[in-house]
């Protein structure tokens, strides 16, 4: 996976124009970004792609990049969902009497949700 991706990436420094080989090389980047949990450049990479796609008109190319973007979209909120499952675990170990547990879960949660920016979980 790690040398697909720098592969990869190296491909788009050396392939700056917006043609339709960058864009394919932007959805494997994306792929492998997403694949590696690196939801931001992954994002970046989609955006990119259907920027492409739409501007050379190219509807065939837009579907995956639009595809990639959702998977993207998804990889955020895993994010989201293992937060709050550490959340749920912290809340039966105190209701499990292990409140010292409990409370390095939530602390731990509480840091992380603050790291990733997620008020809802924080």
């Amino acid at each position: 996976m790690g040398e697909g991706r720098r592969r990869l990436e190296s491909a788009l420094v050396a392939e700056p124009e917006t043609t339709e080989v960058r864009a394919r090389a932007l959805n494997g980047a994306t792929a492998m970004a997403v694949e590696s949990g690196d939801a931001a450049t992954a994002r970046q990479r989609a955006e990119e792609a259907l920027d492409i796609n739409r501007e050379l008109g190219d509807d065939f190319g837009v579907a995956p990049a639009e595809f990639l973007l959702a998977n993207v979209a998804a990889a955020e909120h895993d994010e989201y969902y293992s937060l709050l499952s550490t959340r749920v675990l912290a809340w039966v170990c105190a209701e499990l009497g292990d409140t010292d547990y409990a409370r390095a879960l939530h602390e731990e949660n509480l840091r992380l949700a603050r790291e990733v920016g997620n008020k809802r979980i924080e």
